[in-house]
């Protein structure tokens, strides 16, 4: 993805979007998924904005994780197609390589699930999204693997671990073994970790957690919390974490109400 200095990818189908949303966020690389559809050639995608220096690993997601495709320049977007697309007989060859300590385990199959998880947990950021991306073509004995190496950060605290593997999992459609119990672990590092995640993946399904999280005695957790209302909602609906409880009363309030529409 050399010289592409305007990086939006327009993509067939949410699910997919969300997919290389949550890969590249797992990995703290900023990314947008426009949520207005786009009508290109009488169809609709979902427009993924990434930033140029992450291109290439956009790409590498794209076609080697999240299906197979083919990748075609319009202008300042890049189409991502189906190799069946009737589009892509005619689409550039631009194709982006896997990184290199990645390519040779795209031939061992489901064999090289485990080596694939420990390049995404501990590999550079290149490797580490390739690595992700890989897992979806063995989606069950990754989630067993992801699984695995989810209990062993709980039991570590491995904040960064567990970042990474919760977002493979969501890539898959799929949670953690008990991610959301850490919403209410007596750990108060892990219950401010379950929130910060929440936000950072856009966690809707979290949202029945955030009244404790606001009230909760700790000002870390209630600065999280805060943080996956305003993504949630686009607004903080005035609540200030550094204040107690009982001095947020308006804003849980507001909150409330909000969460109660949205049911």
């Amino acid at each position: 993805m050399e010289g592409y200095e305007e990086l939006v990818f327009l993509i067939e189908g949410e699910g997919r979007a969300r997919a290389l949303e949550n890969l590249l966020l797992g990995q703290q690389v900023p990314v947008y998924v426009h949520e207005e559809l786009r009508d290109l050639a009488g169809r609709s995608f979902h427009a993924v904005a990434v930033p140029p220096d992450f291109g290439a690993w956009a790409a590498n997601v794209i076609q080697y994780g999240i299906e197979e495709a083919v990748l075609r320049r319009e202008g300042d977007l890049v189409l991502v197609l189906t190799t069946d697309d009737p589009l892509a007989a005619s689409a550039e060859d631009d194709a982006a390589l896997l990184p290199e300590a990645v390519a040779p385990l795209m031939e061992k199959g489901e064999e090289a699930v485990s080596e694939l998880v420990e390049l995404m947990l501990d590999g550079d950021e290149e490797v580490a999204i390739a690595a992700s991306s890989a897992l979806a073509r063995h989606r069950e004995p990754a989630l067993e693997e992801l699984g695995a190496r989810w209990e062993e950060a709980l039991r570590e605290k491995n904040e960064r671990h567990l970042a990474l593997v919760l977002a493979a999992c969501r890539s898959l459609d799929h949670a953690p073994p008990r991610f959301h119990t850490l919403f209410e672990n007596a750990d108060a590092t892990l219950r401010a970790f379950a929130f910060r995640m929440a936000a950072d993946l856009g966690m809707t399904d979290a949202a029945s957690y955030l009244m404790n999280g606001l009230r909760d005695p700790e000002e870390a957790v209630r600065e999280e919390a805060v943080e996956l209302v305003f993504r949630l909602t686009g607004t903080d609906h005035g609540f200030d974490p550094l204040r107690t409880p009982e001095k947020n009363g308006r804003a849980l309030e507001r909150i409330a109400a909000w969460l109660e529409r949205s049911r």
